[in-house]
């Protein structure tokens, strides 16, 4: 119903995804504090968060479940220490080098920073295909899909169109790209794109029937304003997604989902343009992302996701400010639909336990007048 902007009696809520989780530190301290077992699975290393435990999940009446493609079968994890550095490291599959810090990895190397545009197809990339991907996958959300009325969310595959190009070519580099290097940009960007439709064909071809939710995560936004100008952003990113998500929409009925962290307000109307249907996270200590504002403005023409601060409130504010500020964001989000509770970003290492447990109680407890 929220989905299709339509007032249900109380707002959904996510938690678990890519940008919807926890941090493992965190984690930890809420399954004790609630005296849950729990084994924590790690879901993404470089933000060190988790894949919630299903008891969880169930305590706090969360909505969605979310699947994924799973590793290649020629891939394995494997730590070093980087010898430029000396921090322990690690090389994804898509070739960036990832050095340790104490709560995350962080990139210290970029593949394609010496790269020319005859580099970009002798490049090794990543197989979309490879059998290892989807083995076991149409298994899980057939039984999630038939045994249960979560909603299904498609995870995204590694990061955006945007964010892996410059985690490929270094930010600098590929910013300037954009400026003075059109014709790198723009094979860099279309290289990605084939590479990205390969992915989500093998995804739904496999659970496609099953899903009610394909995200996508690119992140376009600063705290005080986008990366990119509005200019740069129609002429790179626009028709990409536009293509990306014509094609997903041409595959199955679910609704496309972005995550873009940030001050993202001026490509909001692009964005629906180009045919998403839920926008997220919504970071209310952004430049311009007022909920009020965004809600009266495009409202109803999509849907909002998250919106919880996690940067001031969450870690710092007090269990009854927490309800407070919950209460008022479902109010102001849930009016007429169109709106899927969840923090503003995965849940950070030292966040109270007793926040976060605030916040997912208020929100299940806040009833919609319908």
């Amino acid at each position: 119903m929220a989905l299709n902007h339509e007032e249900p009696d109380r707002v959904p809520i996510d938690l678990g995804g890519s940008s919807s989780s926890m941090h493992l530190s965190a984690y930890t301290e809420l399954t004790r504090f609630l005296s849950m077992p729990a084994t924590p699975v790690i879901l993404d290393r470089v933000q060190q968060i988790v894949v919630p435990d299903e008891g969880l999940l169930r305590r706090f009446e969360v909505d969605t479940r979310w699947v994924r493609l799973r590793d290649p079968r020629n891939w394995q994890f494997r730590e070093f220490t980087d010898p430029v550095t000396g921090r322990v490291a690690f090389v994804d599959e898509w070739g960036v080098k990832w050095g340790r810090s104490p709560l995350y990895y962080d990139m210290i190397d970029h593949p394609l920073k010496d790269a020319k545009i005859e580099d970009i197809d002798h490049y090794k990339w990543p197989s979309p295909n490879d059998p290892g991907r989807t083995e076991g996958l149409r298994d899980e959300a057939k039984k999630l899909f038939r045994e249960t009325d979560y909603a299904l969310v498609v995870d995204w595959v590694y990061g955006g169109l945007f964010e892996v190009a410059w985690w490929l070519r270094g930010f600098e580099k590929f910013m300037v790209d954009m400026l003075k290097n059109h014709e790198f940009a723009e094979a860099l960007l279309d290289k990605l794109l084939e590479m990205y439709k390969g992915f989500y064909a093998e995804t739904l071809s496999a659970i496609g029937d099953y899903v009610q939710i394909v995200a996508f995560g690119d992140d376009y936004g600063m705290q005080s304003g986008p990366m990119l100008s509005p200019a740069l952003f129609r002429r790179y990113m626009k028709p990409r997604l536009r293509e990306l998500f014509d094609f997903v929409h041409s595959q199955n009925d679910a609704k496309i989902f972005l995550h873009s962290d940030g001050s993202v307000y001026p490509f909001i109307e692009d964005l629906i343009e180009a045919g998403l249907d839920v926008l997220s996270p919504i970071q209310p200590q952004a430049a311009m992302m007022d909920a009020t504002r965004l809600k009266k403005e495009f409202g109803d023409r999509i849907c909002f996701h998250g919106g919880l601060d996690i940067q001031n409130l969450l870690p710092f504010g007090s269990p009854c400010d927490v309800s407070r500020e919950v209460a008022r964001i479902v109010k102001v989000l849930s009016s007429r639909g169109g709106y899927i509770f969840a923090c503003a970003h995965n849940i950070q290492a030292k966040t109270p336990v007793r926040n976060v447990c605030a916040a997912f109680d208020t929100a299940r407890s806040t009833r919609l007048a319908t």
